[in-house]
């Protein structure tokens, strides 16, 4: 089931997605000036793993991205891309000691 890898991701570098296009999963990232350019397509190794199989991939093609699932089966991390680890968006916690202080 190739849905179950599809997601928006973040680290403090930056978001990625995991999106499901037709048949075929691909890594996006959106926030990119061209996004549609950069896309790399992603293989199914394993349950828990994609290879980022083509594309231009900054230089990771051939890395392999792996998926930790949580007990309810939704994805908790993203580990890949020079051991980067991506946290589910809805997630993502932006660390106190990088806050830009708000001023009112």
């Amino acid at each position: 089931n190739l849905v179950r890898f599809t997601g928006r991701f973040a680290t403090l570098l930056g978001v990625i997605d995991v999106a499901l296009l037709g048949d075929r999963l691909f890594l996006i990232r959106p926030v990119e000036v061209g996004p549609v350019e950069e896309v790399v397509e992603l293989t199914v190794v394993d349950d828990h793993t994609l290879l980022l199989a083509g594309g231009p991939g900054y230089g990771s093609v051939g890395e392999s991205l792996r998926f930790e699932f949580a007990d309810d089966d939704s994805i908790a991390s993203v580990r890949g891309e020079s051991a980067t680890t991506w946290t589910p968006i809805e997630r993502f916690i932006l660390p106190q000691h990088v806050r830009v202080p708000r001023e009112d």
